[in-house]
């Protein structure tokens, strides 16, 4: 009897193939899941959450991914900068500045400093802008690529350029979705920083001004956590007594309410009431056009017409 390795492949070749292909299933399928879902830390704690606004997280990846996509961006738009010159052309996008002397790129219309904070700042800026109203459909994105590369290029050409660029690791989604959040992010800014004036004299004054460069530019570092009011609820009086009541009043009766404060404020915000009156002149015009009779509009016609009005001047002798 042959104990050969080859005739015992050959003996037992389809229970040794299902073998296989299930090996080949669990090592390329399998795997892969468990190795990502491991590294997440399942799902839990290896995603942190690096920041929150709207009432939506912002995972750790999530602000990772978009520094990446923002890297490839600036960096193919430097590129695409240059073959639009090359070409004779010049981008004709707002906020683009170019060196003639040096011939580099000063600024390419987006934020072109890539990082954490950026990304997350971004991302809430555009947020902003849309919830203001401001959209930038595809159709935008495209016209500001051709008028950024000032019609030298088609847009199957800027993509393909791209994925060139980007070893074909970024399409026309990811081109479009970073531009969309950078520029939508610039309008917010923009509109955020720009100041009301009437001539050379600004309507907003220096300290409004200064508040809404804070409410853009101030940072701070905590370290804070959530409290739920329903586990301190059991530990309030529902029926206070009147002299609760009134010390918390006396307490608070100078104080405005702020939702931000833990300390209420009872004290009512100044308001006024005005009484006016408004008058058209054209209706009185109107009555008073009404009340005229067709004999009294020809009489005082016949009457002004006599005392030398509504007459032709003599033409002058050349």
């Amino acid at each position: 009897m042959s104990t050969s390795p080859f005739e015992l492949f050959r003996r037992n070749l389809k229970p040794l193939m299902v073998f296989l292909t299930l090996l080949a299933l669990f090592a390329f399928v399998v795997l892969p899941a468990v190795q990502s879902y491991m590294t997440r830390g399942g799902g839990i704690s290896g995603d942190p959450v690096v920041a929150t606004f709207d009432g939506l997280p912002i995972n750790r990846s999530r602000v990772e991914f978009f520094t990446r996509t923002h890297h490839s961006v600036v960096r193919f738009l430097a590129e695409l900068a240059e073959e639009t010159i090359s070409r004779g052309g010049a981008p004709r996008t707002p906020g683009f500045e170019y060196d003639t002397e040096t011939g580099q790129v000063i600024s390419l219309g987006i934020a072109s400093q890539p990082g954490e904070f950026v990304s997350i700042r971004t991302m809430q800026w555009s947020a902003e802008a849309q919830k203001a109203g401001f959209e930038l459909d595809d159709t935008a994105i495209r016209n500001w690529l051709l008028d950024f590369t000032d019609g030298t290029m088609s847009d199957s050409e800027i993509v393909a350029r791209l994925m060139q660029s980007s070893n074909n690791q970024l399409g026309r989604y990811h081109l479009y979705d970073q531009l969309r959040h950078q520029l939508l992010a610039d309008l917010f800014i923009r509109a955020g920083m720009a100041g009301i004036a009437r001539g050379s004299m600004p309507i907003v004054t220096p300290g409004e001004q200064w508040d809404n460069f804070l409410k853009l530019n101030q940072q701070v570092t905590a370290d804070a956590f959530g409290v739920l009011v329903a586990d301190f609820i059991d530990q309030t009086d529902p029926a206070p007594s009147e002299s609760e009541v009134a010390r918390v009043f006396e307490e608070g009766k100078d104080r405005f309410p702020d939702e931000q404060s833990p300390n209420p404020g009872f004290r009512r915000p100044y308001v006024a009431s005005f009484e006016f009156v408004v008058a058209n002149l054209n209706s009185f015009i109107d009555r008073e056009v009404e009340s005229l009779s067709e004999e009294t509009l020809r009489a005082e016609y016949e009457r002004r017409l006599a005392g030398g009005d509504f007459q032709m001047p003599e033409p002058s002798d050349p």
